[in-house]
Parts: C-alpha cells; sequence; structure tokens
C-alpha cells in the first residue's frame, strides 16, 4: 500500500513538472540529441559481422581455428573466395587463357604485399609484443619470404600472359604496353630488405623500363588503395599441389582459389568482394577485342557467400529504414488525417532513434581494438531490428497517450493554456501504467536474450531493450511536451480548433476519427460480451489449427547460408558455373587439426603417422582426404598406387614438395611436429543436414584413435573446423540458446504481468493467448514459404523461430496490457459488464491502428523481396531496383512472421480471445476490475 501510494505521488509530481517546464524538456531532448550525435562515432564504424567468431571459445570448431592461427602463421585460411573463367559454348583458344593469366597475376601480387602489410603492421602495432625474439623473427622470415615467393609467382603470370598476348594480338601495342610494372618494382624493394641488391637492382631496371613512372611510386605501406589484408594465399591451376583440382587440364574453365583469413561472413569480406568484381570488370574491358565475346567471370565459395549475405543485410537496413517511414506516414495519414498527428509521433520516434543509436555507438566495443575490452557487440542486422521496433513500438507509445488526450480535448471547446496543461497531465496520469507496463514485458523479454551463449543473441537483445527504454523515456516526457505547446490544434482538422461538449459518461469517437468505426467497436463488444463462451471456442478453433502444425513444425529450419540468399545473386550464380566443371566441395573442406604436447619429430615417424590417421578418416560419406602423404587426396585406401603409374609418380613429388610441408604441417617453430593439419572433403553440401552427420562420424573415429593407446595419436587433442563444423557448432549453441531463452522470457514477461495487473490467472491466460498466437504464427509461416519456395524450401531460417518467439511473446503482450489495464479502470467506475464492453470500445479504434502501424513496421523488413517480384513481372528499375539485388531470405521470412503474428494478436487475440475470456470470467463473477 506504502509503495502504491509513493508511485501515485511520483506520477502526481512528473506529469506536473513535465507540463508546467515543457518548454524546457523539449529543449533538453534536443540539445542531448544534437550533443551525442556529435561526440559518437557513426554505426558502421563499431558494427561487427560474423557468426562463428561469436560462438564460446571453447567450441571444437573454435579451438582448431586457435590451432591453426598457431601452428600456420602464414595459411590461417577460414574461408576462401573462387573465381571462375569460363566457356560454355566451346572449348578454350590459345588466347583465352589471357583473362586468367592477368586475373592471377594482379591478385598474386596483392597477396604479397598483404603479407608484407602484415609483418609491419604487427611491428608497428606491437601486435607481437608478448612473444618470444625467435619466434617473432621466425614468423618475420616466414611472411617475408612467403610475399617473395607471391611477388616471384605474379612476375611468372606476367610473363606467360605477356607471351600469349603478343603471340595471338600482336597488333594490340596499348594492351601489350600495359605490364604489371609494380611487381618488378615491389619485388625489387623486398629482395632490398633482404640482402640482395644485384637481383632487385634486375628488376628496378625492368620496372623503370615497363613504366618510366614507376619511381614515382610510394612504399608499399604508404599506399592507399585496397589493403588485401585478409588474403593469405592464392591457389591456380598452376599449384604443384592443387592444380589439377583448378583446371589445370580443363579445356572450359580455370579456377582461381583465394584462400582469406576471415570468416566466411566477415564485414571485410563485402570490400574484398567489390574490389573482386571491379578487378573481373577491368580484365574483361582490358582483354576486349582480344578475346572472342562468351567467357564467363563469376565468383564462389564461402566468402563470396558471406559477401553476398553482407551486402545484402546491408541494402535490407537501408531499405528497412526507407520503407518503415515511408509507411509510418502513409498510415498515420490515413487513419489520422491530421499532419500534426502524423508529425508527433514521426518526431518522436526520430528522436529517440537518434539519442539510442548514439548512445550505443558510445558503448559498443571497437571492432579495430584489442580482444576482451568491455562494451556492447554491435552488428550491423541489428540496426534493422532497432530501427523496426523503435518505429513500431515507439509510435504505439505515442498514439495511446494522443488517444487520451483526445478524449480529454474532444469534450473542451476551447481550453486554457491551464487547462490544456491539466488535461495533457490528467491523460499521462492516466496511460502512464500501461505505457510503462507494455515497455517493460518488451523491455525484459528482450533483455532476457543476455543469457544466451551466442553473442549476437545476447547483444542484440540488450541493445533493443536500451533502444526501447529510451524510446519509452522520450514518449513519456518529449511527446506530452509537445502536445502541451500545441494545445487543441494538433489534432485539427479532425477536432478542430473547437468540439462538440460530449455528455458526462459518453463515448467519445475513438482516435481515427471515424463515427463509424465507434459503432463497429460496439457491435463487437455486443457479441463477444453476449456470447462469450461460443466466441472463444471459435476462435480457439481458428488459431489452434495452425498452432498446432507450428508445434509439431518448430523445428523445421535450416542452417544452410548458401540457400539464404535469393538464386539471383552473384555467389549462387557463381557455385551453379563452378558445379558444371568443377567438385565444389573441393573448397570448402573439413579441416582436421591435431595437436600434440611432446610431437613426432622424426619426419619418417609424422609420414608415417599421418598415413595412417588419413586412412582412418575415409568414413562414409567422405570423398576424399588430403594430407602430407597425399596432397591432392586421390588415394582413398581401396585405391593402390601403382609403382610407375603418373598419379603415383606426382605423389611421391608432391609429399617432399615445399608447399605440401607448408599446408600441413606446422611452420611455426615452436608447433613444428606438435601441430598438423589434413583437409577433409565431404560428398554432400558442406551447409547440409547430412554433412553434419558425416562430421559426427569423424569426431568419434578421431576420439577413438586418441584413446588406442598402439596408435601414434595416443593423447592427440583433435578438433575439426571449417564451414561445417563451423554451422554444426552454431547450431548446437543456438539451439540450447533458444530452449533456455524461451523458458526465460516466458517466466520473465509473466512475472512483470503478476507484478503489475496483480491477478494470476489474468497473467497466465495473457500468457497463454501470446503463445497460441506464436505457434500460429510459426504454422502458417511453414505453410506460405513451403508455397512460395516450393522444392528449394528446406525450413526457416535459423533465427526466425527465436526472434519470432521473443518479439511475439514481449511485443504482443502491448495490446494485452493496453486492454487489460483499461478494462479494469472502465470496470471500476462502469461496473462488470458495462465496463469491459467500454473498455473494448474505447480502444478498439487505437489497439487496431496501432497494431497496423507495428505490422507495417515488421512488413517493410519483406520490401526486398516484394521489389525483386515487382522487378520480375515488369515494374521499371527505376522504381524497384534491379530484381538480382540479393535478398535475405532469413530477413524476409522473419518481417513475414512477425507482421503476420502482430495482426494476429490485434485482430484476434486482442480482439476476441482475450475479451471473450474476460467477459466468460465475468459472467462468472470473476471480473478483471474488482476482486477475484
Amino acid at each position: 500500500m506504502k509503495v502504491d501510494l509513493m508511485f501515485k505521488s511520483y506520477k502526481l509530481f512528473a506529469a506536473h513538472l513535465l507540463t508546467r517546464w515543457w518548454p524546457w524538456v523539449i529543449a533538453f531532448w534536443v540539445a542531448l540529441a544534437i550533443g551525442l550525435r556529435w561526440i559518437a562515432p557513426a554505426w558502421n564504424q563499431i558494427a561487427q559481422d560474423g557468426d562463428f567468431q561469436f560462438m564460446p571459445e571453447n567450441l571444437p570448431s573454435r579451438v582448431g581455428q586457435m590451432w591453426l592461427e598457431r601452428g600456420f602463421p602464414s595459411h590461417r585460411s577460414r574461408s576462401q573466395l573462387v573465381i571462375i573463367a569460363a566457356r560454355l559454348d566451346k572449348k578454350w583458344s590459345g588466347a583465352d587463357i589471357a583473362v586468367p593469366l592477368d586475373l592471377g597475376r594482379r591478385l598474386t601480387h596483392f597477396a604479397g604485399v598483404a603479407a608484407y602489410r602484415r609483418i609491419r603492421a604487427a611491428e608497428l602495432k606491437g601486435l607481437a609484443s608478448t612473444e618470444s625474439a625467435e619466434s617473432l623473427q621466425a614468423t618475420k622470415t616466414t611472411s617475408l619470404l612467403q610475399a617473395l615467393r607471391f611477388f616471384d609467382e605474379a612476375i611468372e603470370l606476367d610473363q606467360q600472359w605477356f607471351d600469349v598476348v603478343k603471340a595471338h594480338a600482336p597488333s594490340s601495342e596499348e594492351l601489350l604496353a600495359k605490364r604489371y610494372a609494380i611487381a618488378y618494382w615491389d619485388r625489387a624493394k623486398l629482395l632490398q630488405l633482404l640482402g640482395e641488391q644485384e637481383k632487385a637492382n634486375a628488376d628496378l631496371d625492368t620496372a623503370r623500363l615497363i613504366s618510366p613512372e614507376i619511381s614515382n611510386t610510394v612504399d608499399i605501406t604508404q599506399r592507399k588503395d585496397f589493403d588485401w589484408l585478409s588474403l593469405v594465399d592464392v591457389w591456380t591451376w598452376r599449384d604443384p599441389v592443387l592444380g589439377s583440382k583448378l583446371g589445370e587440364t580443363n579445356n572450359h574453365a580455370k579456377l582461381i582459389s583465394l584462400q582469406l583469413d576471415t570468416e566466411f561472413i566477415s564485414t571485410k569480406n563485402i570490400q574484398l568482394l567489390n574490389e573482386v568484381e571491379k578487378l573481373l570488370d577491368s580484365s574483361q574491358l582490358l582483354h576486349q577485342g582480344t578475346i572472342e565475346p562468351g567467357m564467363e567471370l563469376a565468383v564462389s565459395g564461402s566468402a563470396a557467400v558471406g559477401g553476398d549475405m553482407l551486402r545484402a543485410a546491408a541494402d535490407s537496413v537501408r531499405q528497412t529504414e526507407l520503407v518503415t517511414v515511408v509507411l509510418i506516414l502513409i498510415i498515420l495519414a490515413v487513419i489520422y488525417r491530421g499532419p500534426l498527428l502524423v508529425a508527433i509521433p514521426i518526431a518522436t520516434i526520430g528522436l529517440s532513434l537518434f539519442v539510442a543509436t548514439s548512445i550505443i555507438s558510445l558503448l559498443a566495443i571497437d571492432p579495430t581494438g584489442p580482444k576482451g575490452q568491455m562494451g556492447l557487440q554491435v552488428f550491423t542486422t541489428t540496426r534493422i531490428f532497432l530501427v523496426v521496433l523503435l518505429f513500431g513500438a515507439g509510435t504505439d507509445f505515442c498514439l495511446f497517450l494522443i488517444a487520451r488526450c483526445r478524449e480529454q480535448f474532444a469534450n473542451n471547446t476551447n481550453p486554457s493554456r491551464r487547462q490544456v496543461q491539466r488535461m495533457v497531465a490528467s491523460s499521462w496520469f492516466a496511460v502512464h501504467d500501461a505505457l510503462l507496463g507494455s515497455a517493460l514485458t518488451t523491455i525484459v523479454g528482450l533483455g532476457l536474450m543476455y543469457f544466451s551463449d551466442f553473442s549476437k543473441f545476447r547483444f542484440t537483445g540488450l541493445i533493443i531493450g536500451l533502444g526501447l527504454s529510451v524510446t519509452i523515456l522520450v514518449c513519456l516526457t518529449f511527446t506530452p511536451a509537445v502536445l502541451c505547446g500545441l494545445g487543441r490544434i494538433a489534432f485539427w482538422p479532425t477536432l478542430g480548433r473547437k468540439g462538440p461538449n460530449l455528455p458526462r459518461g459518453s463515448v467519445p469517437p475513438d482516435s481515427s476519427a471515424e463515427n463509424r468505426w465507434t459503432s463497429f467497436w460496439e457491435w463487437i463488444a455486443d457479441w463477444v460480451v453476449s456470447r462469450p463462451r461460443t466466441t472463444l471456442v471459435l476462435c480457439l478453433i481458428v488459431l489452434g489449427i495452425p498452432a498446432v502444425h507450428g508445434w509439431f513444425g518448430s523445428n523445421s529450419i535450416t542452417y544452410d547460408f548458401a540457400r539464404e540468399l535469393s538464386p539471383s545473386s552473384p555467389s549462387r550464380v557463381g557455385t551453379q558455373l563452378v558445379e558444371k566443371f568443377f567438385n565444389t566441395r573441393d573448397s570448402t573442406p573439413v579441416t582436421v587439426v591435431v595437436s600434440m604436447e611432446k610431437g613426432i619429430t622424426d619426419e619418417k615417424d609424422l609420414q608415417s603417422a599421418i598415413e595412417s590417421l588419413r586412412r582412418r578418416l575415409y568414413v562414409e560419406g567422405v570423398t576424399s582426404v588430403r594430407s602430407l602423404t597425399d596432397p591432392l587426396g586421390d588415394y582413398p585406401p581401396e585405391r593402390r598406387m601403382s609403382l610407375f603409374g603418373q598419379d603415383a609418380w606426382r605423389r611421391r613429388l608432391l609429399e617432399n614438395h615445399r608447399m605440401t610441408k607448408q599446408l600441413y604441417v606446422a611452420t611455426n617453430p615452436l608447433y613444428v611436429g606438435k601441430i598438423a593439419r589434413l583437409d577433409v572433403l565431404l560428398e554432400p553440401s558442406p551447409f547440409s543436414t547430412e554433412a553434419e552427420g558425416i562430421l559426427v562420424a569423424l569426431r568419434k573415429e578421431l576420439d577413438a584413435v586418441s584413446l588406442e593407446k598402439e596408435s601414434p595419436w595416443y593423447g592427440a587433442t583433435f578438433a575439426c573446423t571449417g564451414t561445417t563444423p563451423g554451422i554444426f557448432d552454431l547450431k548446437s549453441v543456438t539451439q540450447a540458446d533458444q530452449h533456455r531463452i524461451q523458458i526465460l522470457v516466458t517466466l520473465g514477461v509473466g512475472l512483470v504481468l503478476v507484478t503489475m495487473l496483480r491477478k494470476w490467472w489474468i497473467s497466465f491466460y495473457l500468457i497463454f493467448t501470446v503463445l497460441l498466437s506464436y505457434f500460429t504464427t510459426l504454422g502458417l509461416t511453414l505453410w506460405f514459404f513451403g508455397w512460395a519456395y516450393g522444392d528449394d524450401f528446406v525450413g526457416l531460417d535459423w533465427k526466425v523461430p527465436l526472434f519470432l518467439f521473443v518479439i511475439l511473446v514481449a511485443v504482443g503482450q502491448d495490446y494485452n496490457v493496453y486492454l487489460t489495464t483499461r478494462v479494469i479502470e472502465e470496470q471500476a467506475r462502469f461496473g462488470p459488464i458495462q465496463g469491459l464492453r467500454r473498455a473494448m470500445v474505447l480502444t478498439g479504434g487505437i489497439i487496431t491502428s496501432c497494431g497496423i502501424v507495428m505490422a507495417g513496421t515488421f512488413a517493410s523488413m519483406t520490401s526486398g523481396a516484394i521489389c525483386n517480384w515487382l522487378a520480375t513481372i515488369g515494374f521499371p528499375e527505376w522504381l524497384v531496383g534491379d530484381a538480382s539485388t540479393p535478398v535475405l531470405r532469413g530477413v524476409v521470412e522473419l518481417g513475414f512472421a512477425l507482421s503476420l503474428g502482430v495482426l494476429i494478436d490485434t485482430l484476434l487475440v486482442r480482439t476476441i480471445l482475450v475479451p471473450a475470456m474476460f467477459a466468460w470470467q465475468t459472467r462468472r463473477g470473476k471480473f478483471v476490475g474488482g476482486s477475484s
């Protein structure tokens, strides 16, 4: 009782303060927004991306990647980007090889520049200061020699390119003059560092001969071009180890595989993919007229998929923000037909978004800073949820306050300034609890995502909760201050400057300003109140059928990242082209990393041990195992190596090749003989569920090997890393998170309801309604996308069920809270039946309006797919964009599901299911606003 009295005193004081000092409140928020915007970093400076790196570090795929980075500092590939040059119509002519040679010479040169810049950056930043001097020097020498190898390869490719062009297009003097002089220049500078001055002078002379202006070139580390730092290796069809897998003897296509040290879904891959696409265009333009038309150039590989996904996500952010604002403007204009009634919510939400994003940016971790720093982890796609929820929920908050003010102003024809302040204060006091309660359910629900192990879930919930906290604060302070300043004119022209005096106790028109809608809500209220049980049963049947499908189909999800992109995306088109000529699994192996504390120092013993392990890894579903003893993976256990066969000779040569040892045995002196790797190629797609089953079998086999006392690997520790193990670990951690968060969110939101409403049976029933709404929405969403995608549908994106659950359970309670608090208020004044009926009529229009606004904001997440579809049926490109623009299916699916779920909450749950139960219980003497 004492707490209630203190809370009431706070509300009275706050209402008086806000309405009395309204100019200062407005000035405070405007000044705060400007100040924060001035000092806060931009969102794209602090936003991160990726999935695997945000999983717990003790997962096997993360451990394996850590070992790779320790043992193979120069070959720490995490993802691949594959370039294909192919002809579909005929075999290659002699001149066609000029295009892949041109691409190869440039890319290998970029790899050399990147290797040099990495070691220089490490020295300048002191990143390697914790390592021993011996290890640091060894790493530096290895990187410098690797850079030299890249420059050597670039120059060899350049010389071959020159010979091909000269032989097949001798009249192309301008083309022949475009030699790659910079490669000679950079190799000369590197040779000088290594003390080989004579060779360096020869390269300097060659570079100046090709391009006299080359002497003006600045040092590698000072150039302002794209740095290519994530590029750790370039494999071409000329590679002595993997060349046969990349088109060495193929008469239709050649592959260039870029090995990257970034996760396949890293933001760095966006820029790299853009640069590669510019390079392809440049090469095609360069050789125009030299080769016949018809050559196809495309990109594939895990990094291309990830880059397309991130580009689609960035496009979705921009498109969602624009469409959200436009939809809000249209919906508000149609519903309220008053310029200020549109402007007030837009100004409030714009201010909220400015302040919230600035605070989040200030609290965010610098992605370029050291690991372990405190702060929020911010992600690119988080902004989609932040914008949509802030606009949707914030508009709802504003409209409920505006609707209550409108009821006050409708009864007063010409209020004075003091009366305006009193009416706004009275309205603020009346809706405060409902607004705060609805906001708390959402904030608490999203905040409980903090208990996820997956950082993207954990911090996304916190960030959106923080944004909504700012929004409710702005709505409870800035919005009433603006209403005080505008007074009755805020409702022009629907109320006009003056309006009719209504008799006490009558129901004023709802906030749609349409009298006919009042009659409609009166008809709905009469039906529900007079036939509660019939209405309840019918509604449960309608919602229950798809809910059963949603319950049993809740695990119909996919982690196939490749399928998340639309079929027209460049990476999927490139993959289809590669599949015509090559085994696409070659670029995404499962990397088995073995770590031994003592290690195997004898080279022959190490080869023997690796050979025995290689044979054990051929479990069902494995097509090839590449290792120190079989670099190409051509010899499964059942295939014998002949004495004089061509493949046998090649295998013996490659076993002792420098490149083979660098790939499969640790190059870091601290881990020589202690860390080794094997690349396992799987028959199914690395993103598929079949690949997961093979991975489980691989891990079981590795566990058995480590426990066999007679095995050379007894006591060794194995870890699998790569795309398939990463997805497997991501699936295990996110599904555990989903089960945990679903329980916590349900309990947390229920606790908020019980605390606020003080009615156990009402709180339990409201929780039941949103859970029913969730499963109904999930079932309908599964049906819709199963129909829309056809055979290409393998399940909803893995993020959809969790975010759908959290947002629907949390946000879906808003309308229940608005209705329930109004029922309690009206039943206390007008009695059980009349009070329930009156509450339904008074809130019908405003809750429906809010639901349409919220559903519209969520629907904006589907705008990319809708625009692509409109483009395919003939709408002009200037209006809807290019039909080939990548679209993230996960964003589209979630936007559709959330929009549908909010409409179900608005039109069925709030309108019929909740009032019907209240009416039934009221007739049993257990009414909402009285004692139970």
